[in-house]
């Protein structure tokens, strides 16, 4: 559903869960009510302690599949129903405080100001993923389908990928399928007639490499995006909070093409982006350029994604961890003593 809503409307709060926005998952925290549509709260988005998720909300679950109701969050209401459908009645009798909602948007505006999760240009490197994607978002066409893979690519899309009125967004989603990236966009770019950026990881984007030659073949708008750690760098992380930086098959047994030189192979324009480069204007011209393009982001090894929610905590308290004062500043329901 991430491209549900324009990322510009003053409704849209972001990606929560795990690696959600800080100030999405707060304003989940701290809301009183939650209608969740569509969706079975996996722990992806509730945290490992379903029981601490939005626990000051009157949470309202609607699925078609009556199975999902209530499986993980003892949601108050459940409604089997279709999605359109439970949305079209809700918007036809749905009453609005309007001072309240003013005061509710107004303090998710002050979280979003003071957590960012797109660093400004003067706080971060000009290979940051997340400024990077951001900028990429703004650089990309305007009719663009943007496809991602699997990996802490998917994650920092997820978090800073501005998906704007006419633009979608095609993500595996549960099924978690490396490789997906490439083949969708082959998919949108054929289905739309229009660019698609696809969006993958080093590891992801080696699965399908094979389809180059279809983008070739077939002359494809589509703007491959490989970033670039080298490594598998989701479970990687994993490994360096849980397992001692134990690195068995992400970076011990574990590498990667140059994925320029691969590029130029297939006759593919490409553009390789190293810390300190000033990218943007030679990478917008190769994402207006009719066809195929591939714009490879070199980042260092222990590149990671932040913020993140660690086993056991709600998901109002994320790694880089707040002060427990900050915390407790930031809540209005009351924060949980984890220790």
């Amino acid at each position: 559903g991430l491209d549900a809503l324009p990322h510009d409307h003053p409704s849209f709060i972001g990606m929560v869960g795990a690696y959600g926005n800080r100030f999405s998952n707060l304003a989940v925290a701290n809301a009183d009510l939650l209608i969740a549509v569509g969706t079975r709260l996996d722990t992806r988005i509730t945290g490992t302690k379903p029981a601490t998720f939005a626990r000051g909300a009157t949470i309202v679950h609607v699925d078609i599949d009556p199975g999902e109701l209530g499986s993980t969050v003892d949601s108050d209401v459940r409604v089997r129903a279709d999605a359109g459908a439970f949305l079209s009645a809700l918007a036809d009798c749905a009453s609005v405080d309007a001072p309240a909602v003013a005061a509710w948007h107004e303090r998710i505006v002050c979280y979003k100001a003071k957590y960012p999760t797109t660093p400004p240009p003067d706080k971060a490197s000009s290979t940051n993923p997340n400024r990077f994607l951001d900028l990429l978002s703004r650089l990309a066409p305007e009719l663009s389908t943007m496809t991602v893979d699997v990996g802490q690519n998917q994650m920092w899309a997820g978090q800073s990928y501005r998906i704007g009125k006419s633009r979608r967004a095609l993500i595996s989603g549960g099924m978690g399928a490396m490789g997906f990236a490439l083949p969708a966009a082959i998919g949108a770019a054929i289905a739309t007639g229009r660019p698609a950026i696809a969006i993958a990881g080093d590891g992801g984007f080696q699965i399908n490499l094979q389809e180059l030659q279809t983008v070739v073949h077939y002359g494809l708008p589509v703007k491959m995006i490989v970033m670039n750690n080298h490594s598998l760098g989701m479970v990687r992380q994993f490994q360096e909070m849980y397992f001692e930086e134990r690195y068995q098959s992400t970076v011990i047994g574990y590498s990667a093409p140059d994925f320029v030189a691969l590029a130029g192979v297939y006759g593919i324009p490409a553009m390789r982006i190293v810390e300190g480069d000033a990218w943007e204007e030679r990478a917008k011209a190769l994402l207006d350029a009719p066809g195929p393009c591939l714009i490879e982001l070199e980042l260092p090894l222990k590149t990671s994604v932040d913020p993140k929610l660690v086993v056991n905590r709600p998901i109002e308290d994320m790694f880089p961890f707040l002060s427990r004062e900050e915390l407790a500043e930031a809540m209005i329901v009351p924060p949980i003593d984890v220790g």
